[in-house]
């Protein structure tokens, strides 16, 4: 996913790809979903908080004739900053609902726990005999950065098999998907099989 940023698109059937940049070389953008669904939008995971995947969110929903809609819901496949990242952002800007697998509000704060996070992968390194020094030169990440703010929990709880309505008598069905991080779900639009599938299939490397 190097190169330059794919133009937002139509996919038809109201589903319509709005890639957001992020501030790392690799990925350089995630792809975020808006669907319309009932009196606005159901988007599908928002991309790292920074101002420029926050201005390419805007200037998507603007250049698909979306920006009029509200976003009511905000659907974010897993715990990781290039998909939850603007999450609370989102939330505070739209008023929209914030769901997640209800194994990611268990996680929420491991997530926002920076120190957390060093200490265990230094544990984890010590398992094999990692010499400390390089341990520690491998898991001090520094400190926390701007694109990735602590986050609220989420308001709504899915699991496995779950339908979010979008109107019409269409769902998009909970699949649970453990394994590229342990609360990420896939989304199976019921009207056309569509499966928004996060990061569980990756191009060109692994997700697990």
């Amino acid at each position: 996913m190097n190169g330059a940023l794919p133009a937002p698109a139509d996919l038809g059937d109201g589903i319509h790809l709005i890639p957001a940049p992020l501030p790392f070389r690799s990925p350089a953008w995630v792809n975020c979903y808006a669907i319309e669904s009932g009196d606005g939008l159901t988007l599908i995971d928002c991309g790292a908080d920074w101002e420029e995947g926050h201005r390419a969110l805007g200037a998507g929903l603007n250049a698909l004739g979306l920006e009029g809609a509200p976003i009511h819901t905000l659907v974010v496949s897993h715990l990781h900053p290039d998909h939850v990242g603007m999450a609370s952002r989102m939330v505070a800007e739209h008023g929209c609902r914030f769901v997640m697998h209800n194994r990611a509000a268990r996680l929420v704060d491991r997530y926002n726990d920076t120190p957390g996070f060093i200490a265990r992968n230094l544990e984890l390194a010590a398992r094999p005999g990692v010499p400390r020094p390089q341990a520690q030169a491998l898991a001090d990440t520094g400190p926390r950065p701007d694109y990735m703010p602590v986050i609220e929990p989420p308001d709504v709880v899915v699991k496995d098999g779950d339908r979010l309505d979008l109107g019409g008598e269409r769902y998009l069905q909970v699949l649970h998907t453990p394994g590229h991080e342990p609360a990420h779900i896939c989304l199976r639009d019921s009207r056309t099989g569509i499966v928004f599938s996060g990061d569980h299939v990756l191009p060109r490397i692994s997700p697990v």
